[in-house]
């Protein structure tokens, strides 16, 4: 696992912990960082104590990345089986579950507004959902494959990774 999150204590300056996991997203408003793991997890870790507060484990697979909405009150998580998992962090339980069809799920992120998310694999697509819904909204074909990683500005354009060091551009209304 690569390491994800070396944090400072705010007293001492010292490191407090390493994280170590596929990806990691900071909640906006700071308070804590959601990482996910090849043992079928999403952990969400207190930024100020360094405790890992809840353990989301109901992923089939690798979870592969996650992405907070802007309220911090929602957490998507995508794995390599294709599973998108919807989580309401404030209840600590998963209220949507449900497989794309895309080939080799890598990477999420949710647009700036919080309404919607797209889901990125291998197979070169990124797949727009309804963040409340879980509901399908629309595809992003590329000439490449696979996209490793995404993510939203505010102008609601989505970027992409591709191997080896490219990128791409494309926006979803």
């Amino acid at each position: 696992p690569i390491p994800c999150v070396p944090w400072q204590s705010q007293t001492s300056g010292q490191y407090q912990r390493r994280v170590h996991g596929n990806s990691c997203e900071v909640t906006s408003d700071g308070r804590f960082i959601a990482s996910t793991s090849k043992d079928k997890s999403l952990k969400l870790w207190d930024m100020a104590t360094t405790n890992c507060i809840t353990t989301f484990d109901e992923h089939e697979g690798t979870v592969k990345d996650c992405a907070v909405t802007p309220d911090g009150r929602r957490i998507i998580s995508v794995s390599h089986f294709n599973t998108v998992k919807i989580w309401d962090l404030m209840a600590g339980v998963c209220i949507s579950t449900f497989r794309s069809d895309q080939d080799y799920l890598t990477a999420c992120v949710v647009t700036p507004d919080g309404n919607k998310f797209a889901t990125a694999s291998k197979d070169g697509s990124m797949k727009l959902w309804n963040v409340h819904s879980a509901s399908y909204l629309t595809t992003l074909e590329t000439d490449f494959e696979p996209i490793l990683d995404c993510a939203s500005h505010l102008t609601a354009q989505l970027s992409f990774q591709l191997p080896p060091m490219g990128s791409g551009f494309g926006t979803l209304a």
